[in-house]
């Protein structure tokens, strides 16, 4: 009997410990089902701000708004939007995991936050893809509050004043001083003095920001700008900033702030007219600078990061018909990394290409290298002898490359879009991918793919970019670099610098890298 008793006993408490919940941030329901809320979000008024819309406090028709429980897990993200008739309620469902008097964190715009759940509290943030409009820079005016909620079992409310966390600059460019240079197509955002952030990680919990990248970026309309630009910054401290402009009929040109600017978190900065000055469009071989301008004569004055080695449309693809242009890639100075592996596994990377043929004939063989304008190879058999990949020895520009096989590969930013997670799984993608100079920070660079890789071998064995033409750069060495082309599951594609070399070979060699970036 007193056996029995005992096990009633402890059957109870199990139950009770099961049973029993006090709602509060421990709750792990698997309920799933939400419940209406309403949420009153006002926006702050930036300073001195003129102009209507958001930057005056006013909501833009359609808002949405993200919000995260700011302490318990495994909760869904709730998106709420503002009502047609009103200035600042937005309605929307809220789990019903969140509790009466918790809190919620409140984003926007709604768009950014790419967590579905409260299991992630943190954001990574970029200022890439703005146009330089007014309308458009709203969506970068990233907005956070924290906010108390009442919840009921029926529904939920809550009030919170949104702070921005950005500051907005309007810039005018002028040519004279007043008259406004128009359409303009491209601006590259640096900092020659001071920190310029590109990327940001937000913390939902406080709102503050973390991990922050330095380097450039690069605002485009390709309708044109009328001579000014609204642009949206991380906050940090002093940064003169400078511009790089573009028209949309190809004139370059550059500016900067006469002073540092204190880029403060809500605030808004209106800048004197800016004066540009015309800037030579690039060519092969030209020295790229930190401030996003370059020359054929190194200039002692400015920091350089890189050689330009090719150039680009405005769509960012190689073009062989251009001599110079206002777009084009860069080579680094020294490598990323030496001795990695491509991958620490063998598996096939879905989105990349997997081609086990040089040029549509070759599965391997030797690239042409140039003595003077006469082009040999390390081997004498002809069957291993790379035909068709030529480059005018004297500008550097190609002449002939093959239209098929991994030969016509120079997607290698795509690519390492796709192995450039960590440094122990991708290790010569991420090295490369990491890799961060003034003006180009992490992210910015990339590992090339086959045709990038081999245009550089034959540019520097024709001394186009090499360091006895260029002093600050540092020749590839004679040993093997990893591409960002890929072969099969098993293989990718290195190119040999001591006999050029190029085939596909196992994923876990070992061989080293060189970044390069595009502009």
């Amino acid at each position: 009997m007193m056996k029995k008793a005992k096990t009633f006993l402890l059957l109870g408490i199990t139950l009770c410990m099961f049973g029993c919940s006090d709602d509060d941030d421990n709750d792990k329901s698997n309920t799933t089902s939400t419940v209406p809320f309403s949420l009153t979000a006002s926006l702050e008024v930036r300073n001195d701000a003129a102009t209507p819309g958001m930057l005056q406090g006013n909501w833009n028709e359609g808002t949405q708004l993200a919000a995260m429980h700011s302490s318990l897990t495994g909760v869904k993200k709730s998106i709420f939007t503002l009502s047609p008739t009103s200035t600042d309620l937005f309605t929307g469902d809220i789990s019903n995991k969140v509790k009466n008097d918790k809190e919620i964190a409140v984003f926007y715009p709604a768009d950014a936050i790419t967590a579905n759940s409260s299991d992630t509290l943190t954001q990574k943030l970029s200022l890439a893809g703005q146009d330089g409009t007014l309308a458009g820079v709203a969506d970068y005016d990233y907005s956070w509050a924290l906010c108390k909620v009442t919840m009921t079992a029926q529904s939920g409310s809550g009030s919170c004043e949104m702070k921005s966390l950005m500051t907005i600059g309007k810039f005018e460019f002028t040519t004279d001083g007043s008259t406004p240079l128009n359409d303009i197509s491209r601006i590259t955002v640096t900092a020659t003095a001071g920190k310029l952030y590109s990327n940001a990680t937000l913390k939902l919990k406080d709102g503050e920001f973390s991990n922050t990248t330095e380097g450039s970026f690069t605002i485009k309309n390709d309708a044109g700008l009328p001579g000014s630009a609204y642009i949206s910054f991380f906050p940090s401290e002093a940064a003169q900033l400078h511009f790089t402009l573009v028209t949309n009929a190809g004139n370059i040109y550059e500016a900067s702030t006469a002073e540092s600017i204190t880029l403060e978190k809500g605030k808004y900065y209106t800048a004197t007219a800016l004066t540009c000055t015309p800037v030579a469009p690039a060519k092969v071989g030209d020295y790229y600078y930190s401030d996003g301008t370059y020359s054929t004569e190194v200039n002692e004055e400015k920091t350089c990061i890189g050689i330009v080695y090719a150039l680009n449309d405005k769509n960012g693809n190689i073009d062989k018909t251009l001599t110079a242009s206002p777009y084009g890639r860069i080579v680094a100075l020294t490598n990323a990394q030496t001795k990695v592996r491509w991958a620490s596994k063998s598996e096939d990377i879905e989105e990349l290409k997997n081609d086990t043929i040089i040029n549509g004939t070759q599965q391997t063989g030797c690239l042409p290298y140039f003595n003077g304008t006469a082009d040999s190879y390390f081997s004498d058999n002809a069957e291993e002898q790379i035909k068709g990949t030529t480059i005018d020895t004297e500008t550097g520009l190609i002449t002939a490359w093959p239209s098929e096989g991994i030969l016509s590969d120079f997607n290698g930013a795509t690519n390492t879009s796709y192995i450039n997670k960590s440094t122990s799984t991708y290790p010569a993608g991420t090295y490369c991918y990491q890799y961060s100079k003034p003006g180009k920070g992490a992210g910015e660079w990339y590992l090339p793919a086959v045709g990038e890789l081999a245009l550089l071998w034959e540019l520097q064995h024709a001394g186009v970019i090499c360091n006895a033409k260029q002093e600050c750069f540092k020749d590839f060495n004679q040993q093997s670099y990893w591409t960002s082309s890929e072969g099969n599951k098993n293989k990718a594609w290195y190119l040999n610098f001591f006999s050029g070399i190029l085939m596909a070979n196992s994923k876990g060699s070992t061989y080293n890298t060189r970044p390069v970036a595009m502009f």
